[in-house]
């Protein structure tokens, strides 16, 4: 089990590079719609690319906006992929425990048997 909330904790990083990514691209990656007259005479538009309204400022906000919450979700994988992993950890502690638990018994019945067979004797 403990190993399960491992890999979670990994994917959950994992999600949050994504995040980054996707955040980072809002930032940087910016075209708006422009005309532009080729050599031939007839108009091309260029691709519009996280661009959603005509101003560019009012873009630029847009894109910050979006990119503040992708980093705000990267934060908050980052924070359950360490708790997954802490979980995993606590975990791992727990069965030992239970296993040192185990063999201190059997020792402590062994050595009992072993004083009763001596005042036996």
């Amino acid at each position: 089990m403990k190993k399960f909330f491992i890999v979670l904790g990994t994917i959950m990083f994992g999600v949050s590079a994504f995040m980054i990514y996707l955040g980072y691209d809002k930032i940087t990656n910016y075209t708006n719609l422009s005309s532009s007259i080729d050599s031939t005479g007839s108009i091309s538009n260029s691709l519009r690319n996280n661009a959603y309204v005509g101003g560019d400022a009012y873009n630029y906000i847009i894109n910050s906006n979006y990119a503040t919450g992708f980093f705000v979700l990267a934060v908050l994988f980052v924070i359950l992929g360490f708790g997954f992993i802490i979980i995993g950890y606590l975990q791992s502690i727990e069965s030992l425990n239970e296993s040192l638990k185990y063999l201190n018994k059997k020792q402590i019945d062994l050595v009992s048997n072993a004083n009763s067979k001596v005042n036996n004797t």
